[in-house]
């Protein structure tokens, strides 16, 4: 088990305390002690399985002997009878934005709300606004955040798609009747959310691939169209497409129908259409209709007369043609690693640990940028401890060879669009990434002026996950992203392509339109631990959906080129 999981436990812990009406010591308690075991970057797990000694600051024994009982048997017997005092269901409440344990206790207690729909109906049949503070403009924007709630429903981030990609892939492994198979959909193509997993299976036997999905998966349901289609979910409820061919024709025209958007498909099917071809079931037949018999996709789309489209660019806005696209970015063209999260503020490590993982990752350089001293709840750094830092950093710059730690700061950005520390501290920093990360509630308006006027701070280097959005659980703030885009060539400011899987941050969707206006990059794992890390791979997947090349991406650069890019005063 990992801290993670720990946490997670502990936190659930402090929910259900919070709806209990437990003394807010207790819920305070195990709220800390989640973040305490998330940042850690001791592997707790290991250390009780192995019986050694291990302490974590304001964790005493009760605690202790909980997360003891989490490693070794998977659960907290203490949490196991808090959640039996009450519906489960009130956890769901949790995916409304802006709603937390303490307003669901009130619902619940005062109104016996437990689900999603009966806080919908209680909003619009007026019962909410009988509570204190519920005026009608609150209960609006209550009706707002429920509808975004809705729309999330049966949706997944990419983090948990994997997984589950992962575990049918394994399936799909061990059965001697696969002869190859490959994951399509949105996952090929990267998108920011996912509905469902789909597979393409070429099989000598569909019969036995059938009788094998069958007993390892309940509700089991088949198309008899040719190709063959099999629907089910896994364990966690996702849906999941399994398609299933026999013949080696239909293998990479049935990827390339599975892989791109509609309209993607639709355009390929006319131009093969104008070009004489049948495709039909899958199969790409010439005008006497014999089939074509592809090995690659290359091949379809040189038989079409078009440039190979990569799959994470088969989306309607591209289509169908794609020779104005330039090489796209490889994860092995990045040379640092930014916006990094140390122990300093809430990341789980050490300064050098960190570097170390990144040098073993073959970055020569690490831009640390713990959070600035406005962030209280992720230990932002006050004037004297940054002082502190960089006398490590230079420590660290003097003893590592490999690698070379860069003094960045995240500075928070204040609602009147000024950054968290004046000029003479601002000026210590070798990069300054400027995020907002309160007071999300202004309006379009509002958020564009905001970010345009920190741009405008002459120690502005980056702008950090410029709308603010949590994927499934927080939409962000609306922005002019045309006066956004102007702003950044005009004042010199790069935007960040936030690889986090809980934000995707800037939509791919932007950043081809940000590219032609002459917008710079930054790629950041946003990594609150070494692990952490690992998120660029998905930074370079949306860049390239954007259509984006190492040019464009300022991360590209050696140290020295990187830093003398910004326009520091």
């Amino acid at each position: 088990m990992e801290n993670f999981q720990i946490s997670r436990l502990l936190d659930e812990t402090a929910f259900w305390l919070e709806i209990a009406g437990e003394s807010p010591f207790a819920v305070r308690a195990y709220a800390t002690a989640a973040t305490t075991v998330n940042r850690s970057d001791l592997e707790i797990a290991e250390l009780v399985l192995s019986h050694q000694p291990y302490s974590l600051p304001g964790i005493g024994k009760t605690l202790s002997s909980q997360i003891e009982e989490c490693v070794l048997h998977g659960r907290i017997t203490f949490l196991d009878d808090l959640r039996k005092r009450f519906p489960e269901s009130l956890r769901s409440l949790l995916k409304v934005p802006g709603i937390g344990a303490k307003l669901i206790r009130l619902f619940y207690e005062q109104l016996g709300i437990t689900t999603l729909p009966l806080l919908k109906e209680n909003c619009l049949n007026g019962e909410i606004q009988k509570l204190p503070g519920f005026g009608e403009k609150r209960v609006q924007k209550l009706l707002e955040a429920i509808a975004f709630a809705e729309a999330q429903q049966g949706k997944y981030r990419i983090t948990a798609i994997e997984d589950e990609a992962r575990a049918l892939s394994s399936f799909l492994s061990a059965l001697p009747c696969v002869l190859r198979f490959k994951i399509t959909g949105k996952l090929r193509r990267f998108s920011n959310v996912y509905e469902k997993l789909v597979f393409v299976v070429l099989g000598s036997d569909i019969g036995q691939i059938k009788a094998a999905l069958e007993e390892t998966f309940a509700g089991i349901s088949q198309s008899g169209c040719v190709p063959e289609k099999f629907s089910f979910r896994t364990a966690p409820g996702m849906l999941c497409e399994v398609y299933v061919t026999e013949d080696q024709a239909c293998w990479v025209p049935l990827l390339i129908e599975t892989t791109g958007s509609a309209q993607h498909v639709a355009a390929l099917k006319q131009l093969s259409a104008s070009k004489g071809l049948l495709w039909q079931s899958s199969v790409l037949k010439d005008a006497q209709g014999h089939p074509f018999n592809f090995e690659k996709e290359e091949a379809f789309y040189a038989l079409l007369g078009i440039p190979y489209c990569e799959p994470v660019i088969r989306e309607n806005v591209y289509l169908p043609v794609v020779s104005d696209t330039p090489e796209l970015l490889n994860l092995g063209d990045l040379k640092g690693l930014v916006h990094c999260h140390s122990q300093w503020s809430d990341g789980a490590h050490s300064l050098e640990s960190m570097a170390l993982a990144c040098r073993d990752l073959g970055y020569t350089y690490m831009l640390i940028t713990d959070h600035s001293q406005s962030s209280k709840i992720a230990n932002g750094l006050e004037p004297d401890r940054i002082a502190a830092q960089h006398q490590e950093i230079d420590a660290l710059n003097r003893r590592l060879t490999g690698i070379r730690v860069l003094k960045g700061i995240e500075s928070d950005i204040r609602k009147d669009g000024s950054l968290d520390y004046d000029e003479a501290i601002l000026r210590t920093f070798d990069w300054v990434i400027a995020s907002v990360h309160n007071g999300l509630d202004l309006d379009k308006t509002e958020a564009t002026r905001r970010l345009i006027r920190a741009m405008e701070n002459p120690f502005t280097s980056a702008i950090g996950h410029p709308s603010g959005r949590h994927l499934l659980t927080r939409p962000g703030y609306e922005l002019d992203m045309e006066k956004i885009t102007d702003a950044a060539v005009t004042n010199k400011v790069a935007l960040e392509i936030n690889a986090s899987p809980k934000r995707f941050d800037l939509d791919w969707r932007h950043l081809k339109d940000a590219a032609h206006k002459g917008v710079r990059f930054i790629i950041s794992p946003d990594a609150h631990r070494i692990t952490g890390f690992q998120n660029v791979r998905y930074g370079v997947q949306l860049a390239r959906k954007g259509c984006l090349s190492s040019d464009h991406i300022l991360n590209c650069l050696p140290p020295e080129e990187f830093m003398a890019w910004q326009k520091k005063p």
